[in-house]
């Protein structure tokens, strides 16, 4: 017998399994590697004073499809003053986002503006992708308290029977370091049949814890020209007073 009949049976034997296989279907998605950004920050409150302690609040997310499974470093620099801070995520999901706060204390000698940088960084994310990893953003400092006597006399016990009308508030905003004095002087008009001689004039706070941080001296009302009535109450804040805004009423007392 021939070699050939030997060779075409190994060959049927050996082939005949492979070409009974079945065919699989298979699926292979390309994951975008991790891109980290920071979506928005915010201050608490919005505006500061010095020596006051705020929270700074990052919204960061991952806008790439693959997580992140290492640490994800978020830094925080004020270019006034050098302070610096950072937080460490464990990880980010590819998709998700996260909330990042820091606590800051304003200088006591801070200026009006105090602007901060924020950044991002894990090993995982390709350098290519670290060009949104930057965020600017600025704090306001409040400056000396800037007052605002609100034209309006609201309901006081001890109040003169009558309807008494304010006529105006010289200054109506002002600026003054602790411990000078500030001159308010305030038009009246009375009622029929008042004696405003009988009656004083003050400046309350709206929020009346705030009182002990001003010396106020109450101011008779005397006459001018046309029927009004004229006041001039002095207010210094004292020492202790912290720096910011504040909102004045006025009273009226016997």
């Amino acid at each position: 017998m021939s070699r050939l009949p030997y060779v075409f049976l190994l060959l049927c034997l050996f082939l005949w399994p492979l070409s009974s296989l079945a065919q699989v279907p298979l699926t292979l998605k390309v994951l975008s590697p991790p891109d980290l950004t920071i979506k928005e920050v915010q201050f608490n409150p919005p505006r500061a004073r010095p020596e006051q302690r705020i929270s700074i609040s990052l919204q960061i997310a991952n806008v790439g499809e693959r997580g992140i499974r290492g640490a994800v470093e978020v830094r925080a620099a004020a270019k006034e003053g050098g302070w610096r801070a950072t937080e460490v995520l464990k990880g980010l999901r590819g998709g998700k986002e996260a909330m990042v706060a820091f606590p800051y204390d304003v200088p006591k000698e801070a200026p009006r503006e105090i602007h901060f940088q924020f950044s991002l960084f894990s090993e995982e994310e390709p350098m290519a992708l670290r060009q949104n990893n930057l965020r600017d953003a600025t704090l306001i400092v409040l400056q000396p308290s800037t007052f605002r006597p609100v034209e309006q006399v609201p309901p006081q016990r001890g109040r003169p029977k009558g309807s008494w009308v304010l006529k105006g508030v010289n200054p109506r905003r002002a600026r003054v370091p602790r411990g000078e004095t500030l001159i308010f002087t305030i038009r009246l008009k009375p009622p029929k049949g008042e004696r405003p001689s009988e009656v004083k004039v003050s400046l309350v706070p709206s929020i009346p814890p705030q009182k002990r941080w001003f010396e106020i001296s109450p101011s008779p009302i005397k006459m001018g020209a046309g029927g009004d009535g004229v006041a001039e109450v002095a207010l210094t804040p004292l020492q202790r007073a912290p720096l910011g805004a504040y909102r004045f009423y006025v009273e009226l007392s016997r």
